[in-house]
């Protein structure tokens, strides 16, 4: 018999909706993802300065591919993000 630990999906979602889809809560929140994810404060910086480089769908974008594997972004038109 084996005996496995369960691995639970553990995500953070982010809804873009919503107030908590502000341009400034989403810089935060990737920030504080950067955080616990041990990038050096120069990583942080450059992922900071890119965040705030372009638009909004720039900034989901990058979030996307950052974090992608960590966090879930709901959005009710997605079409606006391709």
């Amino acid at each position: 018999m084996t005996i496995t630990q369960s691995k639970t999906e553990r995500k953070v979602t982010i809804y873009l909706d919503g107030p908590e889809g502000n341009a400034f809560n989403l810089i935060g929140i990737a920030v504080n993802l950067a955080r616990q994810c041990c990038f050096s404060k120069n990583e942080i910086k450059s992922l900071r300065d890119d965040l705030m480089s372009k638009d909004y769908v720039h900034l989901v974008k990058t979030i996307e591919s950052t974090f992608g594997t960590v966090v879930n972004i709901i959005t009710d038109n997605p079409e606006k993000y391709k």
